[in-house]
């Protein structure tokens, strides 16, 4: 893999120089500037869970749901290369035009996939910037979020769930439901108007990449198959202002999109569409950096049919009766905030996550919907002892827990036309976690 980035770089390279094409010539002719960039986490985690172990949820013969334990091996450290990626970029500006191109590798030994990002931009001077291929998207690009000022691996939104066992049905990531992602897109940007800028982004399928044919009745990844979403519009607006010694940014961003079941000829696992939105608010005052950010999911991809009598057998007993009522399902929102200090090359701060949903599940049509819920709290500590080299130190602790854990795995292996198909799914955790590690990049 190492050999190809090098003969991709040298093919530019070659290329850029036979167009006559240096730093100095690039805005002039129009022709390409290619520049080299990258970098890479190299970490640890050492920590405890209350969870050790995933249960695999399977329907036998008779129709009954039952879940087989297996527990992971090495519980409480782990090493990890995370966040690896090199960058090539052809740049170049032409009168009242700026054009680019960048190719993104990924460093990911585990990857199924060689490219992390490819697309190419294109920008008209005073008017704003378009971009088409595989790329993030305006709903990440225009959102501001305590994560953008996070030391580390990025506090809350960092490196943890590599190594946390996550409980099901918690959602323990500052995210939109629906979020495209790399996925295959076209979007467009404004320039900043008296310090607000606008952005759209189309996806037809959240979950395309690169040369993938056409697919819209089943999740392209067979082996987790999981929702998507097709049409996928992802509006925003943010808000940017800058004096000496301080900032103020806002912004506002959505997603919403036609949501596909993850299994085809599953009637059961229709889903509701996907409408999910962000706000979100930063600001800095001398060394000091606050943030606080609110997403609301609602109801998106909820299952939308009733299934009743759901008795998932755990550990040799069936666990007690429960309905799944597509109406009480739903009011899906978190929020993430957060207060950083920074000091010469030294930079410190403290994130914090909450996540709450209604599952659906209850004993019946009259009682209250089991509430899944979880808090995180991180605090990051990172000092710049050369350019470009970045030692961290990152402390965490997790609280989850959902009483419904279970049925939402048992009421996808009941809904699935395959006795066959098989989810895993994870019991309440609480887990407590130092990541420590280096940052480079250059």
């Amino acid at each position: 893999m190492f050999r190809k980035f090098l003969f991709l770089g040298f093919a530019l390279s070659a290329v850029a120089a036979a167009d006559g094409v240096g730093s100095q010539a690039a805005g002039k002719d129009g022709g390409f500037e290619v520049t080299f960039s990258g970098k890479f986490l190299s970490d640890a985690f050492f920590g405890n869970q209350k969870a050790l172990g995933t249960y695999s949820l399977r329907k036998d013969d008779s129709g009954k749901v039952s879940a087989s334990y297996k527990e992971n091996k090495n519980q409480h450290v782990m090493f990890a290369l995370d966040n690896s990626k090199v960058n090539i970029e052809a740049k170049s500006s032409k009168d009242w035009m700026d054009y680019s191109f960048l190719c993104s590798f990924t460093g990911d030994k585990n990857a199924g996939y060689g490219v992390r990002e490819i697309f190419g931009t294109c920008g008209a001077k005073s008017v704003g910037l378009v971009m088409f291929g595989n790329t993030k998207g305006v709903e990440d690009r225009c959102a501001v979020s305590p994560v953008d000022f996070a030391a580390g691996s990025g506090g809350v939104d960092g490196n943890f769930f590599r190594f946390v066992n996550g409980t099901s049905g918690v959602w323990m990531a500052p995210t939109l439901i629906g979020e495209t992602g790399y996925a295959t897109k076209f979007s467009a940007y404004s320039e900043r108007f008296y310090g607000f800028q606008l952005g759209v982004s189309y996806a037809p399928n959240n979950q395309h990449l690169g040369e993938q044919g056409l697919k819209t009745d089943a999740s392209p990844y067979r082996d987790h198959p999981v929702p998507f979403c097709i049409n996928v519009w992802s509006p925003g607006v943010n808000y940017l202002y800058k004096v000496d010694g301080g900032y103020f940014s806002m912004s506002w961003v959505a997603v919403s999109g036609k949501t596909k079941a993850e299994l085809a000829n599953s009637p059961m696992l229709k889903r509701r569409n996907t409408f999910s939105h962000a706000v979100g608010m930063t600001c800095g005052i001398g060394a000091f950096e606050f943030g606080v950010e609110g997403i609301f999911n609602g109801k998106s991809q909820t299952f939308s049919n009733n299934m009743l009598g759901i008795s998932p057998v755990v550990n040799g007993t069936a666990m007690q009766s429960m309905g799944y009522f597509a109406n009480k399902a739903g009011k899906y929102w978190s929020v993430d905030a957060g207060v950083g200090y920074t000091i010469g090359s030294g930079k410190l701060t403290f994130t914090y996550l909450h996540s709450q949903r209604h599952t659906g599940f209850a004993k019946d049509l009259a009682s209250k919907s089991v509430v899944a819920k979880g808090d995180a709290y991180v605090l990051s500590a990172e000092y710049n002892v050369a350019p470009g080299l970045m030692p961290f130190v990152e402390g965490a602790v997790y609280k989850m827990k959902n009483k419904a854990w279970a049925y939402g795995a048992a009421y996808r292996v009941l809904a699935a036309d395959s006795s066959s198909h098989s989810v895993d799914a994870v019991k309440g955790n609480t887990a407590k976690v130092v990541l420590c590690g280096i940052k480079v990049q250059f």
